[in-house]
């Protein structure tokens, strides 16, 4: 009893120490940690380690010492062993066990010199800013002076040095000693004043810039220069702003010699529109902006700026700098300047375009340029087709590299906020990696993505979803680098754009064609090796054969035993406590079925609410499949699982039920009655057998073999992880429709199960009748039966037939439709067994 307590005092003092339970305030966790932790103390073999052991274990450590020729060592290890023998034993064996179990190797890893204490090494102190000024102040003299690069022998340099040291250490080191006149400079000493009367004599030279009222006439020379400094961006007497920014009007009053004020007006409107466009693109270029698509835009627009930009300077070139004879228009340079701005005036309006997205990554800019660019290849404009394309590109490959990355590496680069995949809020369980832990950015079903990706945004999301699923299973290291493939080269895809122009393939079909291949490609690195492990490493076929097995009664020896052990059990309340272990007992002789995956419970209130064959509904059988199955085969598929796994064990009871019946007919003229109700009952038996065999080979046969093998077929040919789960939510769709759970299948099923229940009591009926010996009265009574049975199981058909051809009528177009075939069947075999 004192060693009992003496244990049950240490095992809350080590719970209360390792749990930090109270058992006040956490009584019910510290009560079941000291219940574990005293269960396993009290059957311990052994109160302390074995010192014996552990003492073999150290000479058998200094042996093996010397057998390796590690003598020092093995002499320091039994030096130290024997001093620890002189000591009093204490807790010397449980730390020596401790300190052999933690050892790696000590034969092969222990130096001996790592044995001796290292004799502490002395601190240097630090350096400090004050501590270099201490030893040599800022302000000794000599310190700022010039130093001489000419060549000298060692002795005047010797002298040198020691006339320095002796003048240094003769220096104050106060600040106030030092002379401030050699601190003090002016600096306006060197400002330079400029004669600025050359600048005035050519501001003087500019007429224009005089006002001389509302006319102004110019030469065509003048005129044509000032145009083109007003679209370089420069201030021009020829415009004034309208107030907003970067746009311009032309001056009213301006006069060309020899020309109509009309023509020169219409001229200058031309030129101002062209230049509030190009200046409404150079303020978009300084703006600054943080979205990388606008960024591209920006830089590339820059770019496009600068090249126009050299254009016009070299048109302004040519009438200064040849030798010869120019003829100056202004009518030709204002055509070329619209043919080289047409592509940047396109540009300004796109940039209208998109300056109110509300969309924070602006993908809108994506499919405008598609637009552009279509339209440019539609009026076979070379020139802005092949800047409009490679304007797209570059934005496209801007766009595509965070996807590249997610298809690539299964990750979303940190700061991508507005990336069209989205992790989910909270960490999803592994069970639904595939489903719940990432999703597409949109708003109500629609997707924030460019229309251009669209068709292929699904595929480049499963591939992502892929390599994401590969690193979680730790098979990263098996793939392959592409880190320097599979990349959008905008100066190889331009190229190829152009030569389409000529073709009838539209630059959309060309775009759809190489990102069907990118997808493609970067599926094709993933796919393979997902598709080995999910086949062979983790067997999904055999857990779809035991889902089958289990639920939808493959192999039917096994399956009746475990509708027998169900009847049984759920009969008698005594044995449910032994149900779940008799469940395991009877799947344990199937190949493909792991018992340690299948969980049974019991609802004991419904079991006592239900009657008859509804019983076996109280009955929740679970099948947990491994976390990277459950993606494919998910948890929630095996609520219809169950409920076809009903109807199937109570159509078989029912069936069971009437086979085991014995009704014999009446042999001779005064057993006329028994005869004529042995006759009914036996039409009845009939019938009832009829329809639920009719009914079970059509849930069996029709309807679940088919759907298994075009789920087995469709599994082994599937191109991606997507393809696995869709092929399985077919089946179970398949199975929900062909086994008549649907709403709008549910009244015939429960005439069907209350066919199954009529069974039951028609058995009971039977029975009762062959026990019974009672007079004329009851034998009517029983007839009176019979006779309210038939009538209401052709009621039964009749309703059942009806839903079945209804539905069928108003779902022609679902992908399972075959209620029609059960609704003949029954009609003719009812009529048979009639």
């Amino acid at each position: 009893m004192a060693r009992s307590a003496s244990i049950s005092a240490l095992t809350d003092e080590l719970v209360q120490i390792i749990t930090g339970y109270s058992p006040t305030e956490n009584a019910k966790a510290f009560e079941d940690c000291r219940e574990d932790a005293l269960r396993t103390l009290t059957h311990h073999r052994f109160g302390r380690t074995n010192q014996f052991n552990v003492q073999s274990s150290l000479e058998g450590l200094v042996e093996k010492l010397r057998v390796r020729n590690r003598d020092d060592v093995a002499e320091a290890l039994g030096h130290r062993l024997k001093n620890l023998r002189l000591d009093g034993q204490g807790h010397k064996p449980e730390v020596l066990s401790l300190l052999l179990e933690l050892s790696d190797q000590p034969v092969e890893n222990v130096n001996l010199q790592e044995l001796e204490h290292p004799e502490a090494v002395p601190r240097q102190p630090s350096l400090t800013w004050e501590g270099l000024e201490r030893e040599e102040p800022l302000e000794r003299a000599g310190l700022s002076e010039d130093i001489d690069y000419r060549l000298s022998s060692s002795d005047e340099e010797g002298k040198a040095r020691d006339a320095r040291r002796s003048h240094s250490g003769s220096v104050s080191t106060n600040a106030s000693n030092a002379p401030t006149s050699a601190f003090t400079f002016d600096v306006r000493s060197l400002v330079v004043d400029v004669d600025t009367s050359a600048l005035d004599a050519v501001e003087n030279a500019q007429h224009w810039r005089r006002d001389i009222g509302d006319l102004l006439e110019l030469d065509e020379v003048q005129l044509v220069r000032e145009c083109l400094h007003s679209l370089r961006g420069l201030p021009s007497t020829l415009f004034k702003d309208t107030g907003q920014p970067g746009q311009l009007v032309p001056r009213p009053g301006i006069l060309l010699p020899g020309c109509s004020e009309t023509v020169v007006a219409s001229i200058l409107e031309r030129t101002a529109a062209i230049t509030s466009s190009v200046n409404h693109l150079r303020l978009h270029v300084q703006q600054r902006t943080t979205k990388p698509l606008l960024q591209a835009l920006s830089a590339f627009a820059e770019a496009s700026l600068d090249g126009f930009d050299q254009q016009l300077a070299d048109a302004e070139r040519a009438f200064f700098e040849n030798d010869r004879n120019v003829l100056v228009s202004l009518a030709a340079t204002l055509d070329d300047v619209e043919h080289a701005a047409l592509f940047l005036v396109k540009l300004s309006k796109l940039t209208f375009r998109i300056q109110d997205d509300i969309w924070t990554h602006s993908f809108r800019l994506l499919d405008a340029l598609l637009e552009e660019t279509c339209n440019a290849q539609l009026e076979n404009d070379e020139e802005g087709f092949k800047h409009c394309a490679k304007l797209f590109f570059v934005c496209l490959e801007v766009y595509m590299r965070p996807m590249r990355t997610w298809m690539l590496q299964g990750m979303i680069e940190e700061g991508k906020d507005a990336f069209v995949v989205t992790i989910s809020g909270g960490r999803a369980e592994r069970s639904s990696f595939w489903h719940a832990r990432y999703s597409l950015r949109g708003i109500d079903n629609y997707i924030e993505a460019p229309r251009v990706l669209l068709p292929f945004i699904q595929d480049m999301f499963s591939a992502g979803k892929a390599m994401a699923l590969i690193r979680e299973l730790g098979l990263g290291d098996q793939l392959h680098d592409t880190s320097d493939t599979d990349k959008f080269e905008t100066d190889l895809l331009v190229p190829q754009a152009l030569d389409n122009i000529p073709t009838l393939l539209s630059f959309r079909q060309f775009v759809d064609g190489i990102l069907a291949h990118w997808t493609w490609r970067m599926q094709s690195t993933t796919w393979p090796l997902l598709r080995s492990h999910v086949l062979d490493t983790c067997h999904l076929i055999n857990h779809v054969q035991a889902l089958h097995t289990v639920f939808l009664s493959h192999q039917g020896n096994v399956f009746d035993s475990f509708l027998q052990t169900v009847n049984n059990h759920l009969a008698s309340a005594s044995r449910l406590n032994v149900f779940d272990a008799a469940v395991r007992s009877i799947f344990s002789e199937s190949p493909v079925v792991n018992t340690h995956m299948l969980s049974l419970a019991v609802d004991k209130t419904a079991l006592i609410k239900k009657k008859g064959l509804g019983r076996i509904e109280s009955m929740e059988l679970t099948y947990t499949a491994p976390w990277l199955i459950a993606n494919i085969v998910r948890p929630g598929s095996q609520t219809i699982y169950r409920q076809c796994s009903y109807l199937i064990m109570q159509l078989k009871s029912a069936l069971n039920t009437l086979s085991a019946l014995r009704i014999r007919p009446g042999l001779g003229p005064r057993q006329s009655y028994m005869h004529s109700w042995n006759h009914a009952a036996l039409r009845l038996r009939h019938q009832l057998a009829y329809v639920l065999y009719t009914a079970l080979t059509y849930i069996t046969q029709q309807v679940i073999d088919v759907a298994h093998r075009e789920l087995r077929g469709a599994l082994q040919m599937a191109q991606s992880f997507d393809a696995m789960v869709a092929a399985h939510e077919a089946f179970v769709r398949t199975l929900d429709q062909g086994m008549l759970q649907i709403p709008q299948l549910r009244t015939a099923k429960d005439a069907l199960v209350s066919i199954c229940n009529m069974a039951l009591v028609f058995a009971d009926m039977v029975k009762n009748s062959a026990a019974s010996t009672g007079a004329g009265t009851e034998r009517g009574h029983t007839d009176r039966k019979v006779q309210q049975c038939t009538g209401q199981l052709e009621r039964l058909i009749q309703v059942i037939v009806g839903d079945l051809r209804a539905t069928s009528r108003n779902n022609a177009e679902t992908t399972y439709n075959s209620w029609n075939c059960l609704a003949d069947e029954l009609e003719w075999k009812i009529h048979d067994a009639a």
